[in-house]
């Protein structure tokens, strides 16, 4: 019983640290300082 709620914490943790960068990076894309140039992003992964 103990590891099921352990694993469920875990579960709910990692969703909520999900939405959290998720919310994180819209707010910084719709910053106009923070919009990725993906010129550069294409070109570091060799296009």
């Amino acid at each position: 019983m103990q590891a099921r709620v352990k694993q469920r914490l875990m579960w709910v943790a990692g969703g909520a640290l999900l939405c959290v960068v998720l919310v994180v990076g819209l707010v910084g894309y719709t910053t106009p300082g923070m919009r990725l140039n993906w010129e550069s992003i294409a070109a570091l992964c060799g296009f």
